[in-house]
């Protein structure tokens, strides 16, 4: 299924209405200008990035990487497909970035979603309580973050509480009354959904899981007449994806300083 222009551009802009809705709600800076924004919700392991590049020359990427080296600037930048110009990659490359794992866009129209059910011995929560969100933003800390659950944990999961609200909820599946797969959804100001922050406990990858609660989340957006919706897909996750409906469209790179450029900041 071919998608439009602007359809895929919601890769984008859905989720840097995710960002400036996390900043305004936990008070932290986010910054719009003319050649680029930025969000910075440290502690938190999500989400610090340098967005929306508009750039319009080696000058401007320059002065990217100086505010990184300066602490002005998280030393992540995010490109998509409203990103500018056409060869802003091989500007960032010039001024001292490096490329680092990638995502891939993908797309679904809701109509042709598959649906799944919850395995057996789980139970399915949308989540509700202050006593959900802890354990639950732990499970995305260590398995999607690759950041310590006992202090990246915490502070996700104030970022989590900060983001519900009538157009954005959390999900999980949880075996004994734990969590063992995530996943977030967000509804932007078009209407597109978002389907953000998919992961599951190693012991419980490879079945089924993280499907069964992509595909719950689903259900609910649909519930609620969203009729396109966007995600970011690890390699690990494209496959899951696509078993669901998703369609990939394009790649998503990100970037950061080097290590030599930067002294060392991370």
């Amino acid at each position: 299924m071919n998608y439009g222009e602007a359809l895929i551009e919601h890769l984008d802009t859905n989720m840097f209405e995710l960002f400036r809705l996390a900043a305004a709600r936990t008070d932290r800076p986010c910054h719009e200008g003319q050649s680029y924004s930025y969000v910075s919700l440290s502690p938190s392991p999500w989400a610090s990035a340098v967005f929306a590049l508009n750039l319009d020359g080696s000058d401007s990427a320059k002065e990217i990487a100086r505010s990184i080296v300066s602490g002005m600037l998280p030393n992540r930048v995010v490109l998509g497909p409203t990103s500018r110009p056409a060869g802003v990659a091989s500007l960032l490359l010039a001024s001292g970035f490096v490329a680092r794992p990638s995502a891939r866009g993908m797309i679904l129209d809701m109509s042709r979603r598959r649906s799944l059910c919850v395995p057996e011995g789980c139970e399915l929560r949308f989540l509700g309580t202050d006593d959900d969100r802890g354990p639950w933003a732990s499970v995305v800390a260590e398995n999607l973050f690759e950041a310590p659950r006992e202090t990246a944990g915490p502070a996700f999961a104030k970022v989590v509480s900060a983001m519900e609200g009538p157009r954005a909820f959390a999900a999980g599946l949880y075996v004994g009354g734990k969590p063992v797969s995530t996943c977030f959804a967000f509804v932007d100001g078009a209407g597109v959904g978002g389907v953000y922050f998919v992961a599951t406990e190693k012991a419980y990858r490879r079945k089924g899981y993280g499907a069964a609660t992509v595909s719950a989340a689903l259900e609910e957006l649909a519930a609620r007449r969203v009729e396109r919706c966007i995600l970011h897909a690890t390699a690990l996750g494209e496959p899951v994806y696509e078993s669901l409906g998703f369609q990939g469209v394009c790649d998503l790179a990100r970037y950061a300083l080097g290590e030599a450029a930067s002294g060392g900041r991370r």
